[in-house]
């Protein structure tokens, strides 16, 4: 078998392309890449570093210092760093700010850009870094950066380092001082004070002029260029590169000589040999063989589908998904059998069943009468010199007396087996298995042994006696197998894989009965546009209205607690809080954050697979429409048809009972719609809700898989 699936996202400001993986199991087979706002990096750029003088900022010198600063592109300032130290016990506030430049004056300005931060210096000399809370933008021109003491007071004294013979000669310095008593400013050119910037430069390029290039296996490949500066793309299909970790890694390589920073819309395709288990039965006088494949079959990333290829010569395939024949939903090829996306639920238990012609094999025996202490010599004629053969001695009461394997190497394979003085008498059946990658087949044959030798003359019969597999009681023999991308392995067993086949079946009802739990603890399910804030879509599932105040109130309690989700480099991220008795999971995107209000905590596999999925195929669908959107939420109403396929919502929604005559019903169904017709009887309401019919202490599946097929007859019918 074949599982196909693929990842797709987005990343913002990034300088490398790491992309998280399902497993390192897979195999990339198609890259798409889509790059805008190609630039360059965060850079810290020095304008004076030597130190030659200090100024003091103090009550009766100088209160506030300036310097030019000659942008000459579109530029977002950071950070700055600023050499100096204060004295020791120095408590006035000095900050560090951005203003305009009076060119006439040559003094800054009163209009301010951005905010000011606190210059939080010690009495140790060297560089102190200033973070503005958010990147200051700035457009070609001159500005100042202003170091603002108009607060010092007492003693207090900062030293700010400057050099008054800088090659920046160009540039004017100021400073608004004490002089005599009144306060008045001066200018100065190319007395600048030590100070460094953190910027970047809206400077974008088309890939070509960078040569830009990415290496994916060992080859390159050239980024193409966008519709416009700051674009590119790159399509690589039909690759088959092997992940040697959960991580696509990307490297990328260009002519600049500091990094580059872009966003990046990826697409990958992915597939990977899968190995299923299963079992075939065969039995000599059937006119077939029949084939039990049983895969594990979930959703990986977006878009999963699975191709189970099978023999030219099987036939009569039937896919069944909880025990169901779902054969009309999948595609069937001579070749293989195609599980879509849509087809798949996760955690479903699959069975594909098929029948194979049965192969002759012949078991030769020089005799059917044998005695204690002679050899037995045994002959097999096998269909090919390809497959494996498997020999088996079955005692008078079914008991396994000799078994042995081998690979077939001719035509004519030979076992021989010497009757111990110890063994049982009476008739014994040789059994013999052939099986290669595709292909089966089984014969038997009874014979006698005895205390002494049976002549002819005694009834000696040498003509052998055709005997059903079926007959052998315990020796029912399975053949388990593992099937991948059309090969099947093949090792004798017994009943014991039915044992384990129920072992993981009890595994598979465990996790569905937590699926329904969780969805009958659900509440309400909310999309909030990010950059807008407002609901695009909502659906209430416990009949009563959102308190507005439970989410503004989770949202504040989120940035109490300093979490921030926004601007991530992951393409979401979830979690989860506790919040007026309600239980409240927040899975975060791009455009939207998904928000699940819930009566109780759900399960571990409903916050890390059916929340994920489910937010995937939002952001597929509604990625577009959630990135542009500006009010109108007529658009989302799809998003109901993503629950009904992703959370089976029939089973919390209001449902109606709609009854038709001709319509059967089993006695656990019968009793199922009186309760809901006596429900809806005494709320007077058409409708009533499907918790009210579960037990509250069930431990199965039983009566939810009940309503749920009433709701497949449409005698329960889900108000949308």
């Amino acid at each position: 078998m074949i599982e196909f699936s693929e990842s797709k996202g987005f990343k913002n400001n990034i300088n490398k392309i790491s992309l998280e993986m399902p497993s390192s199991e897979w195999n990339v087979s198609d890259i798409e890449l889509n790059l805008d706002n190609i630039s360059l990096e965060n850079e810290t750029v020095i304008i004076e570093e030597e130190i030659a003088d200090f100024l003091r900022i103090m009550d009766d010198k100088n209160h506030i210092l300036s310097v030019q600063l000659n942008i000459t592109e579109v530029t977002m300032i950071y950070a700055v760093e600023i050499y100096g130290s204060k004295r020791e016990g120095t408590e006035s506030p000095v900050y560090v700010q951005i203003n305009g430049w009076n060119s006439g004056e040559s003094i800054p300005n009163n209009t301010r850009y951005g905010e000011r931060v606190l210059l939080n210096m010690s009495s140790t000399l060297k560089w102190y870094n200033c973070n503005f809370p958010n990147a200051i933008h700035l457009y070609p021109g001159f500005y100042s950066l202003v170091i603002n003491g108009s607060l010092i007071a007492g003693n207090d004294i900062y030293y700010i380092y400057a050099n008054d013979e800088s090659h920046l000669t160009n540039l004017w310095a100021a400073r608004y001082y004490n002089s005599s008593g009144s306060m008045k400013w001066q200018s100065i050119q190319g007395y600048i004070m030590l100070h460094k910037y953190t910027r970047w430069v809206n400077r974008s390029y088309l890939p070509s002029e960078i040569n830009m290039t990415v290496e994916v296996g060992n080859q390159s490949y050239n980024i193409l260029d966008g519709p416009e500066s700051g674009t590119g793309h790159l399509d690589i299909p039909n690759l088959n590169y092997t992940l040697s970790e959960n991580r696509l890694t990307i490297p990328i390589s260009h002519n600049q000589s500091k990094n580059l920073i872009f966003n990046l819309t990826y697409h990958i395709k992915l597939l990977k040999g899968k190995i299923s288990e299963g079992y075939v039965n065969i039995e000599e006088g059937s006119e077939h063989n029949n084939w039990y494949i049983t895969p594990t079959i979930n959703r990986v990333g977006f878009n999963y589908s699975i191709k189970v290829y099978y023999p030219s010569d099987w036939n009569d395939l039937t896919v069944y998904r909880n025990e169901i024949n779902v054969t009309l939903e999948v595609i069937m090829t001579e070749s293989f059998i195609h599980i879509l996306n849509n087809t798949i639920y996760n955690e479903a238990n699959w069975l594909i069943t098929a029948f194979s012609p049965i192969i002759i094999c012949t078991i030769q025996l020089p005799t059917l009468n044998f005695n204690l202490a002679q050899d037995l010599e045994v002959s097999i004629e096998t269909p090919s010199i390809q497959g494996n053969l498997t020999f088996i001695l079955i005692g008078p009461n079914n008991e396994e007396i000799y078994k042995k394997s081998e690979k077939v190497t001719s035509k004519l394979m030979n076992f021989s087996y010497l009757i111990r003085v110890n063994d049982p008498l009476g008739e014994w059946k040789a059994i013999t298995f052939w099986y290669n990658d595709t292909a089966a087949g089984v014969d038997v044959i009874i014979f006698t042994v005895s205390a002494v030798p049976i002549t002819a003359e005694n009834g000696e019969d040498n003509s052998r006696t055709p005997i059903n597999v079926a007959e052998l009681d315990l020796f029912i023999i399975y053949i388990v197998l593992a099937i991948s991308t059309g090969l099947v392995i093949l090792s004798v067993g017994s009943l014991k894989v039915l044992k384990k086949y129920k072992l993981k079946n009890e595994a598979l009802k465990q996790k569905k009965f937590n699926q329904y739990k969780d969805l009958l603890n659900l509440n309400s399910l909310i999309v909030i546009s990010k950059k807008s804030g407002v609901n695009v879509y909502e659906k209430i599932f416990s009949g009563k209205k959102i308190d507005p105040t439970l989410i503004s109130g989770f949202l504040e309690a989120i940035r109490g607690f300093g979490i921030e989700l926004t601007d991530a480099e992951d393409i979401s991220q979830t979690i989860k809080l506790e919040y007026k008795n309600s239980k409240i999971i927040m899975s975060d995107f791009k455009d939207f954050r998904l928000i699940i209000i819930m009566r109780t905590t759900p399960s571990h596999d409903f916050v890390k697979e059916s929340i994920k999925t489910l937010s995937y195929e939002i952001e597929e669908k509604f990625g577009k429409s959630l990135e542009t959107f500006k009010g109108e939420r007529t658009h989302f109403e799809g998003i109901t048809n993503i629950l009904k396929n992703h959370l089976n919502i029939s089973l919390i929604l209001p449902l109606e009972v709609v009854l038709s005559k001709d319509l059967p019903l089993t006695h656990e169904e019968k009793a199922l719609v009186n309760r809901a017709l006596i429900m809806t009887k005494k709320s007077n309401s058409k409708f009533f809700y499907a918790r009210h019919l579960i037990p509250e202490n069930i431990n199965d599946t039983k009566p939810i898989d009940a309503i749920l097929k009433l709701v497949d007859k449409g005698v329960f019918q889900p108000k949308i």
